[in-house]
Formats: C-alpha cells, structure tokens, sequence
C-alpha cells in the first residue's frame, strides 16, 4: 500500500502555511509600504497645491493693503520733503525699494498670521 498520498496532504498544507505566513510578514508589508508611500506622495501634492492656491491668495489680499493703505503715495510725499542731495543719497542706496520690501513683507507675515494652522 502506497501511502505517499499522506505525505503529499502534509506537504501541501505545509506549503499552504509557509503561504500564508509570508503573505502576512512580507505581502502585507510590502501592501502597506506602497500604500503609505502613495497617500504620503498625494497629501504632499494637496499640500503643495493649497499652498500655491493660498500664495495667490495674499499676493491679492497683500496688494489690495497696500493699495488701500495708499503707502506709495505717503512714502512719495515723504521724499519729496527731501532737499536734492540727500534725496540722491537715499536713491542710491535704494533706501525707497528697501522700505517698500519691508513694508510688503510686514503685510505678508501679518496676513500669513491670519490663515488657521499655522
């Protein structure tokens, strides 16, 4: 009598196992791995695209402020107060721009410190 039927039931369910163990410590983790990887990589691109949506944003608020602000125009009026030679002084150490920047990146960060969860 030929009992290798016994031993072939024993080695399948064996490798029936070994089957289901490597698909629960390896398949599985590999599954998870690329799952986190593609929601990671979607969140960072949502998160890069409000962002960009959020810039536009307070570019427009930031110009609407200035322009409602009428800072340009005081600024000029300042300058114009100025006899030539220091006016030609300021100009060329561009003291004008450099205010200008620093007045746009005030109303920036106070807009910025606006926006809820940052």
């Amino acid at each position: 009598m030929d009992l290798s039927f016994i031993t072939n039931f024993f080695n399948d369910v064996i490798l029936f196992i070994q089957y289901i163990i490597d698909f629960v410590f390896v398949g599985l983790y590999l599954i998870l791995t690329d799952l986190i990887v593609f929601l990671t990589k979607h969140l960072m691109l949502l998160v890069f695209n409000l962002a960009i949506i959020l810039v536009t944003f307070i570019w427009d608020v930031g110009n609407g402020l200035m322009n409602e602000l009428n800072l340009s125009q005081e600024l000029s009026d300042a300058y114009g107060g100025f006899d030539s030679e220091i006016l030609y002084y300021l100009t060329v150490l561009r003291v004008p721009e450099c205010i200008n920047n620093l007045l746009t990146g005030l109303a920036t960060h106070f807009i910025l410190s606006l926006i809820p969860g940052r």
